[in-house]
C-alpha cells in the first residue's frame, strides 16, 4: 500500500472506529462465550 491509501484507510478507520469496537467486542464475546 501506498501513503495515499494507508492515509485513506486511517480515515476512513477513525470515521468508524466506534462501530468497529463495538463488532470486535461482540464478536469477541460470541467466540469466548
Amino acid at each position: 500500500m501506498d501513503l495515499t491509501t494507508t492515509c485513506t484507510l486511517l480515515s476512513n478507520a477513525s470515521h468508524y472506529f466506534p462501530w468497529i469496537v463495538l463488532i470486535i467486542i461482540a464478536y469477541e464475546l460470541v467466540i469466548f462465550d
